[in-house]
């Protein structure tokens, strides 16, 4: 008779511990849920800020190669477009995938891949 209700009380004990885990398993998964959507938003927004500091690293980069270029390669001599394509392509490094430079009136200048 000792085990019959031994085994009534572990019959018991392990519906109390299955009615504990039901209610448990859907708070578990909300919190697992808010836990990576949190992460997705953190990597997500780093993501955004590496690319907008990336692309004005480049850019400023450019920039000061270019304003060097200019300086050192049109001193004293006449220019065309033809060397002033010259220096801006000299300007550009393995980041800069083309150019694409306009005239005032809308028609293209200079145009590289």
């Amino acid at each position: 008779m000792a085990t019959d209700t031994d085994s009534s009380d572990m019959r018991r004990k392990a519906q109390c511990y299955e009615k504990a885990v039901r209610k448990a398993l859907p708070r578990v998964r909300i919190g697992g849920s808010v836990v990576v959507g949190i992460q997705a938003t953190v990597f997500m927004i780093s993501i955004h800020h590496q690319r907008l500091n990336w692309t004005e690293s480049v850019f400023q980069d450019y920039l000061a190669a270019l304003s060097e270029n200019l300086s050192n390669g049109l001193n004293g001599r006449t220019y065309s477009m033809i060397s002033l394509e010259e220096i801006l392509l000299r300007s550009a490094d393995d980041r800069v995938s083309g150019l694409y430079i306009r005239n005032p009136d809308g028609t293209v200048a200079i145009a590289t891949e």
